[in-house]
């Protein structure tokens, strides 16, 4: 019979058990932390993405639009990276000072620059959805490059994004857009046409204005969308406008 060693010893000790028994939970304790959060990190339906810190402090997203905003993050630093595989998947962050909303009765946005240290880059997302939390007509969320050298903390690195191929896009007034007033909004729904289509959206609401006045009231507040769109040093024949009124408590 072979002699038993210390450690064959030391196992079967009644003074080793509560110490095994505390390894075991360590380690499973340990392994189920990492299969959790290997999994929660890679449940995205919308494909590859770059997680953001920070995302939290931005107010009314829902899981669905997370997902979408990491995933066209991801996206767009891809396509200004010379090699696409060195796309990080973290380390993006929200520039907290930058979060704006703008909301309606019935409709919500928010925009917000994310910077990422490790690569030199940054964007700016534009998220809007409807009180039920779903997605709008036309781009429910974008992920442009910064416009205003103001907001560029970062050597410039030609910076191009989804919308750097349409027509228009360069035009002034896609830069304000979506926008939101209580009165209209202005929402891009197409800007790869000859002229970009936008949809604006005039706001009624009965308890400020009578059944009488309500298209007394629409034509003065097309009026204040078009003073709106001459601000922004646009000309109204530059683009497709649509318009339509609701009717509203």
């Amino acid at each position: 019979m072979q002699p038993i060693s210390k450690f064959e010893q030391f196992i079967g000790s009644k003074n080793s058990r509560p110490l095994l028994i505390v390894t075991f939970i360590l380690i499973t304790t340990a392994l189920i932390i990492f299969l959790v959060t290997s999994l929660s990190s890679s449940n995205n339906p919308y494909g590859d993405f770059t997680s953001i810190s920070g995302l939290s402090f931005v107010s009314g997203l829902s899981k669905d639009y997370k997902n979408l905003i990491t995933s066209q993050l991801y996206n767009t630093i891809s396509s200004n990276l010379s090699d696409s595989s060195a796309t990080p998947t973290s380390g993006a962050k929200v520039r907290r000072k930058s979060i704006t909303y703008n909301d309606t009765d019935t409709i919500h946005s928010a925009s917000f620059i994310v910077d990422i240290p490790s690569i030199k880059q940054s964007y700016r997302v534009s998220a809007e959805w409807s009180s039920s939390k779903t997605a709008t007509s036309g781009y429910p969320v974008v992920v442009r490059c910064l416009g205003s050298t103001d907001e560029i903390i970062y050597p410039n690195f030609s910076c191009t994004d989804v919308f750097s191929d349409a027509v228009g896009s360069t035009l002034p007034l896609i830069t304000y857009l979506p926008y939101y007033s209580n009165n209209f909004s202005l929402v891009a729904t197409d800007l790869t046409g000859e002229k970009p289509k936008i949809e604006a959206t005039i706001l009624i609401h009965s308890y400020e204005t009578a059944f009488s006045e309500r298209n007394q009231k629409a034509t003065l507040v097309k009026n204040d969308i078009l003073d709106f769109i001459k601000n922004t040093n646009s000309n109204i024949e530059d683009y497709d406008i649509t318009y339509s009124v609701e009717y509203g408590d």
